[in-house]
């Protein structure tokens, strides 16, 4: 029996890494573009993941502390 091969989409964690993740993220949504069958975030990665998975375009960079008002 042939093992099914599965894709995989990891975010890491980090600070300012999660801010080119949640751009990436954004434009995966905006291009329908979900080939994954699973998901796996670390961190701030996994608060975008979250987002992502959820679907709303756009709002995946509002998870990031960085874009809390102080």
């Amino acid at each position: 029996m042939k093992k099914q091969e599965k894709i995989a989409l990891v975010i890491e964690g980090g600070g300012f890494k999660s801010v080119f993740s949640a751009g990436v993220l954004d434009a995966f949504l905006i291009n329908k573009f979900q080939p994954f069958d699973i998901y796996i975030g670390v961190s701030s990665g996994a608060m975008c993941l979250s987002y992502y998975v959820a679907n709303p375009v756009s709002y995946t960079h509002l998870t990031l502390p960085t874009n809390r008002e102080v």
